[in-house]
């Protein structure tokens, strides 16, 4: 991991990510996930647009292929994970940005997005084939 973090591309991001979101839950002090507080959708969209950060198009030709969304970058890095397994089948999100925002919400709430991302990055392979060094 480099110590500049965005200027290296969304792999590095994604790791400062993991970091800042485990940092930032214990300073708080905040034992339990509360969607009352008003910095809830400001937190899901900052963690949504960082975790778009950096992602590169699918496939390639002269357009540049199809724009991705990171729900594509976790149905690969976390494809044994049970939490991504209930929400591919869910039916309350229908596109890949909602199941992706379904997967901020519910690892938000159940405090594992930190472990969560953690374990989307481990394998370089999958995260070179899905964003920007």
């Amino acid at each position: 991991m480099s110590s500049g973090g965005v200027e290296h591309g969304g792999a590095d991001l994604l790791h400062t990510l993991s970091d800042f979101v485990s940092s930032d839950i214990v300073a708080l002090g905040v034992s339990e996930f509360d969607t009352s507080y008003s910095q809830v959708p400001a937190l899901c969209s900052l963690l949504e647009a960082t975790f778009d950060f950096g992602l590169l198009s699918a496939g390639g030709g002269i357009f540049g292929g199809k724009k991705r969304n990171f729900w594509d970058f976790l149905l690969v890095a976390l494809k044994t994970d049970q939490e991504v397994k209930s929400i591919k089948a869910s039916k309350a999100a229908k596109t890949p940005t909602g199941k992706g925002r379904l997967f901020i919400w519910q690892a938000l709430v159940n405090r594992n997005l930190a472990e969560l991302v953690q374990m989307a990055t481990m394998d370089p392979k999958i995260v070179k084939t899905f964003y920007d060094n």
